[in-house]
């Protein structure tokens, strides 16, 4: 059991290190975009960048959720 913790713990470890990550690397793209376009160009990107990453967020959750409600079913 205590194996299986210190696995879990890891994982959560690493995958918050993989969101830091990409968060850097949203944070350097969207800089690069700011300087690249002009102000209404890149308000659109933001906006579509913006429903996209809603979208993703919404169907992680809902797939978190639903494996989460199954194992508790148990």
């Amino acid at each position: 059991m205590k194996a299986e913790l210190a696995l879990v713990r890891e994982r959560i470890a690493w995958t918050r290190r993989q969101l830091c990550r990409v968060d850097e690397r949203i944070l350097s793209l969207n800089e690069q975009l700011w300087m690249t376009l002009n102000e209404e160009h890149y308000a659109t990107a933001e906006r579509m960048i913006s429903a996209s990453s809603t979208k993703t967020f919404n169907k992680a959750r809902s797939t978190q959720i639903a494996k989460f409600t199954k194992l508790a079913s148990f």
